[in-house]
């Protein structure tokens, strides 16, 4: 099951925080201090089945009570053990059913519904619903027919009263009170309404088998949703201790972790009498641990040790030429930080189910050490979704702006001239073009930093775009490219701009660095405008302007063949629109969210891609490379 996007409501600073999509493998929400980025960590959290959204979760200033809405895709895999699970007829359009979006709210008093479109999974859980309406009719008209019968034969039940719910329970209870009722009642008579009863008690058990049934699936559904897993903080409890015994072990969250992480079974350890053997299992499993922490700390050499002492276990910090460990409570915070965060969303990561949320990570460590933190998020992200917050540049990755999502909070906006504030933390596009500067500096200070290194070796390849729909195509059809072509590419730097007006103030900034660059732009009316404004007031170089055509009104989108584009962007048939060009087809308003589903779907899916679209890109990619 993938999370696609999630919306949160009344919660603590946030109204409304938009429809918020997320990237494949790591979605950052970028924003200032106080902008609401913990507050939306925290909502995720509470969607969780063991949470619980209290008092202290509805807002002080905003009406309303809160709700967390969370997006779901399921798998090809999951939904056919459904449909085997549910009994479904296997002629269904499986396809279809898993591009529906699974749409789950929790609700202010802790209850979840669907609110998924008609004909999606969840219409498969439901599907038992109308098998359930019936049984409760036929249960009713039953019910209806035994009270009529009891009262032409002058039989009183005092448990049977106009309001009751008949349950098998109830029917035992019915079936006490007739025997001391049935005396009076001529044998034939009895018979008679014994069979009624019995009637009951069969139309009652379907009702109830079929209404467990479809609470058990139901259940089920919502233990196989992902867990969302918040790391916010930590504390002494969160450290690995120098010294535990064993029997305290599997209650010690920071141990319970490194074992799960090196695959170290406590109980097996408590129950070895064998010393020698004892120490044999714990020394194997430290050994690996040493390597995979070493492979993400890159501040200073040391190692993560375990050792065992009689029926303890000893946990230390050893340096490169020291013989001896050190506590972890000794060493720096950024280290003890570090290392608590990796132990938790490594054992987390052992769970496929789980998207990962950190607050604000790297808040302990130096510009260098959130690399590190970078590397690490990167890496468990091949098997969990992660989401974090920051408003780091150092934890930005130039190269993979599509994971950027803005938190801006009380945002002012021009409407009719007026401004108008937009209350409470919302999420944005990177393109928004409400952004203010304080939230935009950590992006662009990320993308100045990674620009500085590049320039150091004096490799760099800047490709600025009009906006992030061409950054999303252009990353996307690069990963469609061969061995050899995309080593030609290698170092190039995509820049996406909030639109073509303001490609001049980027080209501005990389002149003044001294820095090569390349602009990428539209053969349309506003491409052209943009050129002239390049050329006359910056005095740009012709040959550092690329079209993405040399026709006529050409954009990014025509880039693509028209099978290739109705197929893989829009969803279309082949023979959609084919009188019209493609960038003139695509809705405005929906260029950002399909551009970015194609470049999700390039990542996760195999897409093979007609020779037109390739030769197409191959022929700008010879513009954009020849620096």
């Amino acid at each position: 099951m993938k999370l696609l996007s999630f919306r949160i409501k009344h919660y603590r600073s946030i109204d409304d925080s938009n429809e918020c999509t997320l990237a494949s493998d790591v979605t950052v929400l970028a924003g200032k201090n106080e902008a609401g980025k913990t507050n939306i960590l925290q909502a995720l959290d509470k969607f969780n089945q063991d949470k619980k959204i209290t008092q202290s979760d509805y807002p002080l200033e905003i009406k309303g009570d809160p709700e967390i809405t969370l997006t779901f895709k399921i798998s090809d895999e999951e939904l056919e053990e459904w449909v085997k699970k549910l009994n479904i007829s296997s002629n269904l359009n499986k396809a279809k059913i898993a591009n529906i979006p699974i749409v789950v709210t929790k609700k202010a008093d802790n209850t979840y519904i669907f609110e998924s479109p008609s004909g999606s999974f969840t219409g498969l859980l439901d599907s038992s619903q109308a098998k359930i309406a019936k049984a409760a009719e036929e249960k009713a008209e039953a019910v209806a027919s035994f009270k009529d019968l009891l009262t032409t034969k002058s039989v009183s039940i005092s448990s049977l009263t106009p309001d009751v719910d008949v349950t098998v329970a109830l029917i035992a209870d019915i079936t006490t009170q007739l025997e001391a009722a049935f005396p009076p009642v001529t044998p034939e008579d009895q018979e008679i309404i014994k069979q009624a009863l019995e009637k009951i008690t069969d139309k009652v058990t379907v009702y109830e088998q079929l209404s467990n049934m479809s609470n058990s699936h139901k259940k089920e559904f919502f233990e196989s949703l992902p867990k969302l897993v918040l790391f916010d903080s930590f504390d002494q409890e969160e450290l690995l201790p120098y010294q535990i015994s064993l029997s305290d072990a599997n209650k010690n969250r920071a141990v319970s972790n490194y074992c799960s992480i090196v695959g170290l079974d406590i109980n097996q350890i408590i129950e070895t009498t064998d010393p020698q053997f004892r120490i044999k299992m714990v020394n194997e499993k430290s050994d690996f641990i040493k390597g995979d922490f070493g492979d993400y700390w890159k501040q200073d050499e040391i190692n993560l040790t375990m050792s065992s002492y009689g029926d303890d276990l000893i946990f230390g910090i050893k340096e490169k030429g020291k013989n001896f460990d050190f506590k972890i409570e000794q060493r720096s915070k950024g280290l003890q930080w570090f290392l608590s965060f990796y132990l938790l969303l490594k054992a987390q990561a052992n769970n496929k189910q789980a998207v990962i949320l950190v607050d604000e990570p790297g808040l302990y460590v130096h510009a260098k050490a959130q690399g590190d933190i970078l590397r690490v998020l990167t890496d468990l992200s091949s098997k969990n979704q992660i989401i974090f917050s920051s408003h780091s540049p150092y934890l930005i990755d130039p190269s993979r702006l599509d994971r950027i999502r803005l938190v801006i909070k009380n945002l002012i906006k021009k409407i009719d001239k007026k401004d108008v504030t937009e209350i409470g933390s919302k999420a944005y596009e990177l393109t928004s073009p409400t952004a203010d500067k304080d939230t935009l500096t950590p992006i662009i200070t990320a993308i100045g930093l990674d620009i500085s290194k590049q320039l150091t070796f004096a490799v760099d390849k800047n490709i600025v775009l009009e906006g992030i729909s061409d950054y999303n195509f252009i990353q996307a059809l690069t990963e469609t490219l061969g061995k050899t072509d995309k080593k030609r590419i290698e170092g190039l730097h995509l820049i996406p701009c909030k639109g073509a007006d303001n490609i001049p103030m980027i080209v501005s900034f990389l002149i003044g660095w001294g820095l090569n660059y390349k602009v990428l732009l539209d053969n349309d009316a506003k491409g052209k405008e943009v050129i002239t404004t390049l050329t006359d007031k910056l005095q740009v170089n012709a040959t550092s302007i690329v079209l993405v055509s040399e026709t006529d009104n050409y954009c990014i989108e025509d880039i693509f063949s028209k099978v290739d584009f109705n197929k893989h962007v829009l969803a279309k048939p082949d023979d959609y629109e084919v009188g019209r060009l493609n960038s003139q087809v695509i809705p405005d308003d929906q260029k950002a969210v399909l551009s970015r589903e194609f470049l999700n779907k390039v990542r996760t899916q195999k897409i093979k891609l007609t020779s037109e679209t390739k030769n197409n890109f191959k022929n700008r990619l010879d513009h954009l490379v020849s620096f």
